[in-house]
């Protein structure tokens, strides 16, 4: 049974909104809007960037970029995994977006060869207008971290998405302790623990009859993030590992082909045989 939740999420820095002359309440819904804050947050100068990707991250572009291409009704697999589907206007939307922020200079040009290790310290360097990461941010920037809002990963006109993932829990058949086993799952799926422990430390509720609780009540962040998990996503595919967690993998190929070498949809080309050798072909 599901036994922790995370989903992904817009972060964007109130602060630096604020001080390229955003508002701090009203954070970006369409491409449009981001790329408007970015342009803006990127002018105020001083090693300042409005968005932000690690470029050279498998499992961080699976989790933080897909849901681009989510929200805009579109996809990089079919339905059941097996084919990708590269030729989806979504994905055109999507990168092309992306190597438009990367062309005007509004991601710093080291995340071109970040492997994750700083895909979420960047954001706490107050350097960062935007990025997207998983909700275990928001207990793990706390007090020390910049003062930052979160909104759903928008679409080109305004659709939302969201990558969920987490882990699972479970009693093997012939399990020795199966008692014990299933008495450690009954306690961590009681209300106590869920309101007194997972919520209050920031972490997403995994009943959700318990979503109003007050801890996750108390922090408008937590309230957006366990919300998301009725809309969010996986992809389906029992290749996974090998299309988007594999730093060799073509998910990333065509990431990087696209973005950060240019190629545009250029890109399809000369990743459509990795997708396809890996996808079983």
């Amino acid at each position: 049974m599901p036994h922790q939740l995370d989903v992904s999420l817009l972060y964007y820095n109130k602060e630096l909104f604020e001080a390229a002359g955003l508002d701090p309440e009203a954070p970006p819904t369409t491409y449009d809007e981001v790329l408007e804050a970015a342009r803006a947050i990127t002018a105020l100068g001083d090693e300042t960037y409005g968005f932000y990707f690690a470029g050279n991250c498998a499992g961080c572009n699976a989790y933080g970029t897909l849901p681009w291409v989510w929200a805009n009704d579109g996809n990089v697999l079919n339905e059941d995994g097996t084919e990708a589907t590269l030729d989806d206007p979504a994905v055109a939307t999507t990168f092309d977006f992306y190597q438009q922020m990367w062309d005007e200079g509004l991601i710093p040009p080291s995340a071109k060869d970040d492997n994750g290790a700083t895909w979420v310290t960047s954001f706490q360097s107050n350097k960062i207008g935007m990025v997207s990461l998983g909700s275990f941010g928001i207990g793990l920037f706390g007090a020390d971290g910049p003062d930052f809002g979160v909104t759903p990963i928008p679409g080109e006109d305004g659709g939302q998405a969201a990558f969920v993932g987490g882990d699972v829990v479970g009693i093997p058949v012939g399990a020795k302790n199966a008692g014990t086993a299933w008495d450690f799952i009954e306690w961590s799926m009681s209300e106590e623990v869920q309101t007194d422990i997972v919520a209050e430390a920031g972490s997403l509720v995994v009943r959700s009859d318990l979503i109003d609780n007050p801890n996750t009540a108390a922090d408008p962040r937590r309230v957006i993030a366990n919300e998301l998990i009725a809309i969010a996503d996986v992809p389906n595919t029992p290749y996974y590992n090998a299309v988007f967690i594999d730093p060799t993998g073509p998910f990333l190929q065509l990431i990087r082909s696209w973005v950060i070498d240019g190629e545009g949809d250029g890109a399809i080309g000369s990743t459509q045989s990795a997708f396809d050798s890996r996808l079983g072909g």
